[in-house]
């Protein structure tokens, strides 16, 4: 088993060099920052895809539930929410640890 950490951030070697396993997730095909509310509409079909694919992994053996963490920061940080709430229809489980970072409240 491994610990598998999925990020949406430019930098994962903090958590490589702390000897874990990482995937991040590049959305900038879909997000074209033009509005955070534009941007914003792919939240949903995001996690939702990154949810499955992380049950896909849990389903191989490779990763426990608890040995995961997502961390996203700022959308990604509901992208990482959502993510969880899917992995946990599909595996009933829950991930390990959800981490937003520099969420947006909008008024």
């Amino acid at each position: 088993m491994y610990n598998l950490i999925i990020i949406d951030i430019d930098s994962p070697l903090v958590y490589v060099n702390r000897g874990h396993n990482v995937i991040t997730v590049d959305w900038s095909a879909l997000a074209k920052f033009t509005s955070y509310w534009d941007d914003a509409a792919y939240i949903p079909e995001i996690g939702e895809h990154l949810g499955t694919y992380i049950a896909a992994i849990f389903r191989q053996g490779f990763v426990k539930s608890e040995a995961i963490e997502l961390v996203g920061f700022s959308l990604g940080a509901h992208v990482a929410g959502i993510a969880g709430f899917t992995y946990n229809k599909i595996v009933k489980e829950k991930i390990g640890q959800i981490t937003g970072k520099q969420c947006i409240f909008m008024i």
